[in-house]
């Protein structure tokens, strides 16, 4: 998918068929289990019990289960429906399924379906050429005093720019939850 535009279909279909790789992908490797390891220690920092999450991107659910075991309530959105499908056989095997709002069909860069201020917070990550659209609709849904975790895949310069782009967009407190150069 290197060097494509956002495309969310694309990007749907390509998830469809990597199906149950992205449940395996944050075990695969040492590199993979500590990424996973860092983005839920600033989840647990974060994420207080009884909080509005919204999970875009939710994949095949390791995220969501660990937010659910926070006690947090989740919305679960992905714009691939195999891994909405996954999202919740594993999320109902991990015995979380009571904490789950909804599962939505969405695009990150397109939340109008939800009205302004209308989650506690939720993470942000792997949106390259659309980021500011994404993190734009992150922080319009997200009420004042929430939070947006934003992961990055490196220590370039653009995750440099990214958070001053928030801050000065929005004046919310941005919290970069790792980043795995």
């Amino acid at each position: 998918m290197a060097g494509e535009k956002y495309d969310p279909r694309h990007i749907g279909r390509f998830f469809d068929e990597y199906g149950e790789r992205e449940w395996e992908r944050l075990e695969a490797d040492a590199a993979a289990r500590v990424s996973f390891h860092l983005h839920r220690r600033y989840l647990r920092r974060h994420v207080e019990s009884g909080d509005h999450i919204l999970e875009v991107g939710a994949g095949a659910g390791r995220f969501t289960i660990g937010i659910a075991r926070l006690w947090a309530d989740i919305t679960v959105g992905d714009v691939s429906p195999g891994q909405l499908r996954l999202n919740h056989e594993k999320v109902k095997e991990a015995g979380c399924e009571h904490r789950i709002v909804a599962r939505v069909a969405l695009d990150i860069t397109d939340l109008s379906r939800f009205p302004d201020r209308s989650f506690d917070g939720g993470p942000l990550s792997y949106v390259f050429d659309r980021a500011d659209d994404a993190l734009a609709e992150m922080l319009r849904v997200t009420r004042p005093g929430g939070y947006v975790l934003l992961s990055v895949s490196s220590l370039a310069p653009s995750s440099i720019y990214t958070a001053r782009w928030a801050w000065k967009r929005s004046g919310r407190l941005w919290i970069p939850a790792t980043s795995t150069a």
